[in-house]
């Protein structure tokens, strides 16, 4: 999009700067929302916010207030899911939970971006955004039925 290094910086900066401040909402967050279904829409609001950057272009205000806003999303993300986990797996089994969570962020790490790839082969690279951001948006249903249909989620307890 012709945008120089430091201005590159500025969005990642925007980004990293809205993530802290998404951390720091986490314990707010927590309690207003069962932690499952914060999760979930966190997590399709990661996808979308990815998804949709072809959309805007060369614009540095749109890319610099969604830069933000996904910033923000993964900050609280994170400490929402590790504080699942942990609860999730109890005090003997953190460690292996932590270490499953860690393969699967280095297989999506490693797979995503040829996967991604291909996928932009095919279909052009801003079809690709929009392609590949609805099929793992679509991924997430099965996920949030369950979520549904599991009595400790569904009776919308802090269960994990």
């Amino acid at each position: 999009v012709g945008f120089t290094g430091t201005t590159i910086g500025v969005l990642v900066a925007a980004a990293s700067l809205f993530g802290f401040a998404g951390a720091l909402s986490t314990t707010a967050m927590s309690r207003r929302f069962p932690a499952h279904w914060l999760l979930m829409v966190l997590v399709a609001a990661g996808i979308a916010l990815v998804s949709i950057t072809p959309l805007l272009g060369a614009s540095f205000l749109a890319l610099a207030l969604v830069a933000s806003v996904r910033g923000w999303v993964m900050g609280l993300s994170q400490p929402v899911m590790i504080s699942m986990l942990a609860r999730a797996a109890g005090p003997g089994n953190q460690g292996k939970a932590v270490g499953l969570r860690t393969t699967a962020n280095r297989t999506a790490s490693s797979t995503v971006p040829v996967i991604m790839g291909a996928v932009v082969e095919v279909v052009g690279l801003h079809n690709g955004f929009y392609v590949f951001g609805g099929v793992l948006l679509l991924a997430l249903l099965p996920v949030m039925r369950h979520i549904a249909r599991t009595p400790a989620f569904a009776s919308g307890k802090k269960a994990v």
